[in-house]
């Protein structure tokens, strides 16, 4: 099957990094997408090699002038030490370890460059799997704006202060808090300069 094509040329120019993470984000190991840009996205390759150093592929299709054509693909993860990765042989099962207070760190970064005031990067999960965990940074006055509920869903607060927000009603929650997502419309605001875990199990 011939790869999805994204062309972000006619894409308002703050949403387009934000949308092609999120396509990468949903990609399985293997799979790939192709990037139609109008110049050398050289600063969004220095995200991914910030972001997903090791874990994606960038392939040239066309140089330009006038259009870029670029296939960004999900490798198949590494054994490597600095993420402590185990393969249990008998069954055949990959685990990894996560430094979440280190993907805190780096989404928090990304956010204080980002138009809208906030980053995001899945960590588990993808479109094929039920349960996906999504590291999301927000500068302190952001906020992400009401939304469906996406399925069952919980906000582990990794630092800061935010507040979960649906109809009259609003939580809010500290660092080590977990929040349950409702089964409604919702926003959640940062009221400082926050890093949360999204977990969201998707129905079947």
């Amino acid at each position: 099957m011939p790869a999805q094509e994204i062309d972000v040329r006619q894409v308002p120019r703050p949403e387009r990094h934000p949308r092609i993470f999120a396509r990468f984000a949903d990609l399985e190991p293997g799979e790939s997408f192709v990037l139609i840009n109008g110049h050398d996205p050289k600063h969004l390759r220095r995200e991914f090699d910030t972001d997903h150093r090791g874990v994606y592929g960038w392939e040239y299709l066309e140089g330009g002038p006038g259009i870029w054509r670029i296939r960004i693909s999900r490798l198949t993860p590494t054994l490597t030490v600095c993420d402590a990765t185990a393969l249990d042989t008998e069954e055949g099962t990959l685990m990894r370890k996560f430094s979440l207070d280190a993907l805190a760190r780096r989404q928090l970064e990304r956010a204080a460059d980002a138009p809208a005031g906030h980053a995001a990067e899945t960590v588990i999960g993808g479109h094929e799997h039920v349960l996906r965990q999504t590291v999301v940074a927000l500068i302190g006055g952001s906020e992400l704006k009401e939304h469906e509920s996406p399925g069952e869903a919980t906000v582990h607060v990794l630092s800061g202060r935010v507040r979960l927000v649906s109809g009259d009603n609003s939580w809010e929650g500290r660092t080590g808090d977990l929040l349950v997502v409702p089964e409604a419309r919702h926003s959640l605001e940062a009221i400082e300069d926050s890093a949360v875990l999204l977990s969201v199990a998707k129905p079947s």
